[in-house]
């Protein structure tokens, strides 16, 4: 052991005393070195060279004697007046040589070291370039080499040294900090190896002024691997590493650099982060590609290849893929994505690479749409104005559209299938601002077996299936089927201007359908709202979407024609009801509505305004011809009375009804708002069990059974306000008495209806004659005048009128007005 350490010892004794008297020796041959180097930079360079100071040590890399210049510079001289920068300027270079060959007065460079340096390289646009200062050698020259001179070393250390090159004629730009790298050279008699490692800082790289600036401000170790072979003049980049912050690039290529000066170069990366991917793009490409945020990193293939000479183009290929990803863009989000796809700058062979012959391709992307199944294919033409042509897919359970929808619908069944293909302008898409889509739109929907709930009217869609096709300017449903709370309905026909609502402003959406139905029940479909307990704040999206659908019924004109075997509400009962529905401007009418109805017919016109608020305008015209009185009376619910009711009443009736009011969300009529006309003519009436008449026969015919009383033609004209009807005189000719009625017959509580009982009923009748009509305008002779109004109780009670106070009412009001 002491063995060991003793010659270690000597040995290191021995390097030292070496290292000494080498550095004596260059001491004693200083200012021969420095003439020396001088003499050799002059040889090789035509400009001016300065270094300002000199000096040795042996311990910045020992064993070695280093020789340190300061203050370095190389100008050109040539041509001052294209650039105030010199070629080179250094704070500090130091030329390691072999300290025991320094002894036998052999200069041997093991290694450079550049400290705190700038080279810049520059071409002017008369061609010029500020390399020319570097003198090209003969082979007389490079064969004639001294010990003394030789000047070949093997290691180049760079630190803080920024290298840049400007080219005025071709408009590039490159710049580059070499913050802390080695450069390893290994020579070869046909080649030259180079191994480049270490960290530095990409300034930026501008290959064109038009596309601007790429690598700007971005950090990377660099691990690469060139050689260079000089009679080709051909440079290759075998198998390289590039890493940046959080992703790793290989490289690999040659360029050659005599002609035909090619190139080609390959750069590879398996997880490339997206982000810091884009963040070495210019900025414009950088900030329409920062709108896609990808979460986790992607795979890309990159191919470079091309001519060198100035004004060329390159071809490019790209390739790239990523698996389990998240792609957010603005507020839709596509997660897990996979996607496969390529790019390449020259589709048409015949033409330049660039743009406009660039063509991106998506071989697939698939993943779920904000939680829905997405897939799509498709590419993109012409890169400077991009043409799209892609087909998308989606395909999902409606329960997984419940946290996306308005909180008044509930999707609890069914299978929403929808394919869509666009050919067109891509920022026809993209633009907010854009108002048309001059592209083509075509796909297809398909709803199988849905169920939805709208919860505020307990209304459920079940067994719902749709087959809808579509372009940009048309819907056409093919069908759509559905169950409403168990009433069947079949809805075809067409919608225009759906697909431009949703990009072009106050875009109006008109749908012309026809509807078909076996079994109306109203009474099942217009259930009564439901209250909400409580209001919950709806969430962003939510509140989105039920913009769109307000914004959607405000711009929406629909034409529907009705066709429905049987239409039901409580007791009412109609049958083969044709018509149709118009909704435009907040405005609902039903237009040329026919339906049987108690055995007679029914033709209307009606319409609602104000749809959005809670209580609507409301219109009607509606005439009935032949229909039995006691079915209208029953269907009608007795119309909200109960003086007489459909059990009292038979004969066939033909009715006029022109009515204004207001109804409410249950479609109730509001009889505060009430005001029209009724006009009807009752034919072949009778009259059974009717409490009032009966009260009559208190005051006359009280031997006569007034519980059964068959009718001539009564022809009668209401006015409506509010809850009463004012009655015009009408006559009452029956098989055993003539009456004469007028007044107000209310709802509430102030019924006063005058009874002119003529004495002439006195005389006995022949049941078996038919009774006439005499008119209202004729005397009725010596009558007994009654009052029916409204008792305590709310039964109608009938008092004799001797003096007619009714009459003298009545023609005080009329004094008044």
């Amino acid at each position: 052991m002491r063995r060991i350490i003793r010659y270690s010892g000597f040995i290191f004794l021995s390097l030292v005393l070496l290292s000494i008297m080498a550095i004596a020796l260059a001491s004693i041959y200083r200012k021969e070195i420095l003439e020396t180097v001088n003499q050799r930079l002059k040889a090789e360079i035509r400009g001016e060279v300065g270094i300002g100071g000199v000096h040795l040590t042996i311990f910045h890399d020992f064993p070695n004697v280093s020789i340190a210049l300061q203050d370095v510079y190389i100008r050109d001289t040539l041509n001052m007046n294209n650039t105030q920068h010199d070629f080179l300027r250094a704070g500090k270079i130091d030329i390691n040589v072999t300290a025991l060959k320094l002894l036998r007065k052999e200069i041997s460079i093991n290694s450079v070291d550049i400290v705190n340096g700038q080279v810049f390289i520059f071409k002017t646009k008369t061609g010029y370039s500020n390399l020319e200062i570097f003198k090209k050698k003969s082979q007389k020259d490079s064969a004639s080499a001294t010990q003394i001179n030789d000047l070949n070393f093997h290691q180049v250390k760079l630190s803080n040294v920024k290298v840049a090159f400007h080219d005025s004629l071709a408009k590039k730009e490159y710049a580059v900090d070499f913050v802390n790298v080695t450069t390893t050279i290994h020579p070869t008699d046909s080649v030259l190896s180079i191994h480049l490692s270490g960290d530095l800082t990409f300034v930026g790289l501008m290959f064109n002024v038009e596309k601007g600036v790429y690598l700007r401000s971005k950090s990377a170790f660099a691990d690469l691997y060139l050689d260079f072979i000089e009679d080709q003049r051909q440079l290759t980049v075998r198998p390289s590493l590039l890493k940046l912050e959080k992703s790793t690039l290989k490289l690999a290529g040659w360029f050659l650099f005599n002609d035909p000066r090619t190139f080609h170069l390959k750069i590879q990366s398996d997880d490339l982060d997206y982000s810091e991917g884009v963040s070495v793009l210019p900025e414009k490409m950088e900030a329409r590609l920062a709108k896609f945020i990808l979460k986790r990193n992607v795979q890309i293939s990159l191919a470079i290849k091309g001519s060198l000479h100035q004004g060329s183009t390159a071809d490019v290929d790209l390739n790239f893929s990523t698996n389990e990803n998240t792609l957010i863009l603005g507020k839709t989000k596509l997660e897990p994505l996979t996607l496969k796809g390529s790019l390449t700058n020259h589709l048409d062979s015949a033409h330049v690479s660039n743009h406009p012959n660039a063509i991106l391709v998506f071989d697939s992307l698939y993943g779920k749409l904000n939680g829905l199944g997405f897939g799509a294919r498709g590419l993109v033409r012409n890169l400077n104005d991009p043409f799209l042509d892609a087909k998308a897919r989606f395909d999902f359970n409606l329960k997984e559209v419940n946290t996306d929808t308005i909180n008044d619908v509930k999707l609890t069944n069914g299978r929403f299938v929808a394919t869509i293909a666009y050919q067109g302008k891509l920022d026809d898409i993209l633009k907010a601002s854009q108002k048309n889509i001059e592209g083509n739109v075509a796909g297809e929907i398909q709803l199988i077996n849905g169920q939805i709930d709208y919860l505020p009217r307990q209304l459920r869609f079940e067994k719902t299936n749709a087959k809808i096709q579509f372009t940009n300017t048309q819907f056409t449903i093919e069908n759509l089927s559905t169950l409403v709370n168990n009433n069947s309905l079949t809805i075809q026909g067409l919608v225009s201007g759906f697909v431009p609502f949703f990009y072009k402003s106050a875009s109006r959406v008109k749908a012309t359908l026809s509807l078909t139905s076996s079994r109306l029940d109203m009474a099942q479909i217009f259930v009564k709202k439901k209250t909400k307990p409580t209001t919950k704040k709806p969430t962003t999206k939510k509140r989105a979407i039920s913009d769109v659908i307000d914004e959607l019924y405000k711009q929406l004109e629909c034409d529907i024609s009705f066709d429905v075997k049987q239409l039901v509400n409580k007791k009412f009962k109609g049958e083969n009801l044709k018509g149709k529905i118009l909704l435009a401007n907040d405005r609902l009418m039903l237009k040329d509505m026919n339906m049987k109805i108690a055995d007679g017919l029914i033709n209307f016109t009606a319409s609602l305004s104000q749809l959005q608020k809670n209580i609507n305008p409301f219109v009607l015209t509606a005439k009935i011809k032949n229909a039995r009185i006691n079915d209208l009376f029953s269907g009608f619910g007795d119309f909200n009375q109960k003086t007489i009711r459909s059990e009292h009443v038979s004969g066939r009736v033909n009715v006029d009804v022109n009515l204004r009011a207001s109804i409410n969300d249950d479609l109730n009529l509001l009889m505060s708002t009430v005001r029209g006309d009724v006009a009807f003519k009752l034919k072949n009436g009778r009259l059974t069990n009717y409490e009032p008449l009966q009260k009559v026969g208190l005051f006359v015919f009280k031997n006569r059974d007034l519980s059964d009383v068959q009718f001539g033609e009564i022809n009668a004209r209401f006015k409506m306000k509010k809850t009463e009807l004012d009655i015009s005189r009408m006559e009452v000719q029956s098989t055993l008495l003539t009456l004469f009625l007028e007044g107000r017959y209310s709802l509430k509580d102030s019924t006063d209806i005058s009874i002119q009982v003529p004495l002439s009923n006195l005389k006995a009748r022949n049941q078996d004659i038919p009774p006439e009509n005499i008119g209202v305008d004729k005397k009725a002779g010596a009558s007994i005048f009654l009052r029916a109004h409204r008792g305590k109780d709310g039964t109608t009670v009938v008092t004799y009128d001797p003096f007619h106070k009714f009459k003298k009412k009545k023609q005080s009001k009329e004094k008044k007005r």
